[in-house]
């Protein structure tokens, strides 16, 4: 929850320092960007599940209930990593270099993750 309020406060931030036309063209990319990447591997992944499945029907699975529950585990997977991209790519990326340059200046310092010594600095 902690981190959910971080995230909405970071992106409230965000948003004022952006052009809304220009932002909102900017979201839309990022969004199908990773969709579309993602689906792809997701897709992969799946072909290479329905290709070992039948491995498990000489461990006395039922290989059918083994591909749904791999299957679904693969798609809250997928779930995650587009969550994961979109939110990552959207902070960072910008319509203009000097807003987001100012956008890291007023970005609070709790926010910018340099508080948390596990933070991944890039």
């Amino acid at each position: 929850q902690f981190l959910i309020e971080q995230v909405k406060t970071a992106y409230e931030l965000k948003i004022t320092h952006e052009d809304p036309a220009l932002l909102d063209h900017l979201e839309r990319h990022i969004i199908l960007v990773a969709i579309d990447r993602l689906w792809q591997e997701h897709l992969y992944n799946m072909d290479a599940l329905r290709d070992g499945v039948h491995l498990r029907a000489q461990g006395q699975k039922d290989p059918l209930v083994e591909y749904k529950n791999e299957a679904y585990k693969l798609f809250v997977t997928l779930m995650d990593n587009i969550e994961g991209e979109v939110l990552g790519n959207l902070f960072r990326s910008t319509t203009n270099l000097e807003k987001f340059e100012k956008f890291l200046h007023d970005l609070p310092f709790e926010l910018s993750g340099q508080d948390y010594p596990g933070a991944a600095v890039g």
